[in-house]
């Protein structure tokens, strides 16, 4: 009679996952340089003034809480949060600035944008948290603005209750989904 063949003894089995592979497009090695902040020596002297207000409202917004930036009050709603963003926008965008050819003035003009951005998002982000907006894209939308019929409107008359399909006066259509 045969005896019964025992299985060797099993060692213990290594992963055979591989690890996961080095990006290709971003060698470890690389170097990001870092840009300097600017100063008001860097400035021609006729554009010193631009430079000197936009370091201001820089240091002012580093400072302000994001309803502050906005110029809204905290609780705002989504028409006075997108009224204080466009109004801003139009004041501090880096292209309104271009017309002075200075890299400082650029530099300072996209750090103070960048910071406006910022406010806004985190004020969307609690209006929508809050449940009184809706982000589409990068638009922030009153609650009841999307009708049943996948339409976008904003209801002046009942703010609370949503809009079907523009049946009710004072329903503006705004586009489609």
């Amino acid at each position: 009679v045969d005896a019964p063949t025992i299985a060797p003894h099993r060692a213990r089995r290594r992963s055979t996952v591989p690890p996961p592979a080095e990006p290709t497009d971003a060698p470890v090695d690389e170097v990001i340089d870092e840009r300097s902040v600017p100063s008001a020596d860097e400035v021609r002297a006729d554009e010193r003034e631009v430079f000197l207000s936009l370091e201001r409202e820089h240091r002012r917004l580093r400072e302000a809480a994001a309803h502050e930036v906005l110029g809204v009050g905290w609780d705002a709603g989504v028409a006075d949060i997108r009224a204080g963003y466009f109004q801003l926008t139009k004041r501090f965008h880096p292209d309104v600035f271009a017309k002075h050819r200075s890299e400082a003035i650029l530099h300072l003009a996209e750090e103070v944008f960048i910071h406006i951005n910022k406010a806004y998002d985190r004020m969307r982000e609690a209006v929508v948290a809050a449940g009184r907006g809706l982000i589409a894209g990068p638009a922030l939308l009153p609650h009841n603005a999307i009708a049943n019929d996948g339409k976008f409107r904003v209801c002046s008359l009942q703010p609370q209750a949503p809009c079907e399909a523009g049946q009710r006066a004072g329903c503006e259509l705004l586009g489609e989904l």
